[in-house]
């Protein structure tokens, strides 16, 4: 079963609901990059319709360490707002 994402559109504007963890281990903290992009960003991802916060953080967490974490506390909300870009 395809599961979604919570977001909406609205004219050219653009919101995803992401949750992302903070992971820190031996006084380190784990941020995740790819080849395509020139950054950091925190392991997390995309809040399914009908998945709490913390649900979404295990399973993205695990998704993409393969390891189970608990969630200690949340210490940050932070919105991301996009400008969707009309092709012509």
């Amino acid at each position: 079963m395809k599961q979604y994402d919570c977001g909406f559109s609205k004219e050219s504007n653009w919101f995803r609901y992401r949750a992302g963890a903070i992971i820190i281990e031996n006084d380190c903290v784990l941020f995740a990059g790819n080849e395509n992009e020139d950054y950091l960003y925190s392991i997390g991802g995309g809040v399914h319709m009908g998945e709490t916060a913390e649900d979404a953080i295990l399973r993205e967490v695990f998704e993409e360490t393969g390891v189970h974490y608990e969630i200690d506390h949340l210490a940050v909300i932070h919105e991301n707002f996009f400008m969707r870009i009309m092709e012509v």
